[in-house]
């Protein structure tokens, strides 16, 4: 194999590796969910005899309805030259009554 070829190799095998090393969207909203779900502020927005009826992702995070009320979660996502999950803070907004 010619050295040309080699250095095309190489270079083609780190893109690869580059790209399987971010999480696939299924691991990336799925962790997402369950930090939502684990963080202290949910607990403190939401009343403990309120069960979550839907999770649901929207534009700019996921939307939490429960019997009796809508809780906004913004995802603000940082900027990172690192590979592998994305890196965020939530944004818990105050619970809206439903009707």
């Amino acid at each position: 194999m010619s050295m040309k070829k080699c250095a095309i190799m190489g270079f083609a095998f780190l893109a690869i590796a580059q790209v399987e090393a971010a999480l696939p969207p299924l691991y990336q909203t799925s962790g997402e969910i369950i930090r939502i779900l684990s963080d202290e502020e949910l607990r403190e927005k939401l009343h403990a005899g309120e069960p979550i009826l839907k999770i649901e992702r929207n534009e700019t995070g996921y939307g939490i309805t429960t019997n009796q009320h809508f809780l906004q979660v913004d995802l603000i996502y940082h900027s990172s030259h690192r590979l592998g999950p994305a890196h965020y803070t939530l944004h818990f907004e105050d619970p809206t009554p439903l009707p």
